[in-house]
């Protein structure tokens, strides 16, 4: 058997936690941030999708007509893209993480591009290219003579001592479009 001081003090348990619970619980709405991995496929359908429903409201909005079909239209079509819209914003949030470097470790590593960019071209090659790439966070030097390798490598020893890790390579230059 409960008593009144129990009974009370039992309601009162309830209604705490309810509202604990609610405060803790809260459903994701149409905005709410992504948190699942979002494929490259994935992107490219929410991409493609996104931009058949912005040129289906340019359409509507272009017409000379507004009547309450066309602004219902025009809020259902917002309402899709507003729910695609967090699938393009993961994915972009993705790729910066892939390439993002630390700011202090970025410049360290774009002054020693910049240095070796300037040694390399002083060694007289036809074809050459050093750049930083963010995605293996390296710089990478490709040349058209493995005559020189040995030149190249005593420009970069240094780096490669201070943590900047460095990739030469030899091989023929292409134009890619």
């Amino acid at each position: 058997m409960i008593t009144r001081t129990g009974g009370t003090l039992l309601v009162a348990l309830v209604i705490v936690m309810t509202a604990v619970f609610s405060i803790i619980y809260v459903p994701a709405g149409d905005n709410a941030e992504l948190t699942r991995y979002v494929s490259d496929e994935e992107f490219r359908q929410a991409q493609m999708q996104v931009l058949e429903l912005r040129s289906e409201l340019s359409k509507i909005q272009s017409e000379d007509v507004t009547g309450a079909d066309d602004s219902e239209k025009k809020r259902e079509l917002d309402s899709k893209i507003d729910r695609l819209m967090p699938i393009l914003e993961k994915h972009q949030e993705q790729q910066f993480a892939k390439h993002y470097i630390e700011p202090v470790r970025k410049a360290q590593m774009e002054l020693a591009e910049s240095n070796l960019r300037e040694g390399v071209a002083r060694l007289g090659f036809d074809s050459y290219a050093v750049n930083l790439n963010t995605l293996t966070k390296t710089i990478e030097i490709v040349t058209d003579d493995p005559a020189k390798n040995e030149q190249v490598r005593a420009l970069f020893d240094s780096y490669v001592s201070e943590g900047i890790p460095i990739t030469l390579e030899n091989g023929n230059f292409t134009i890619v479009e």
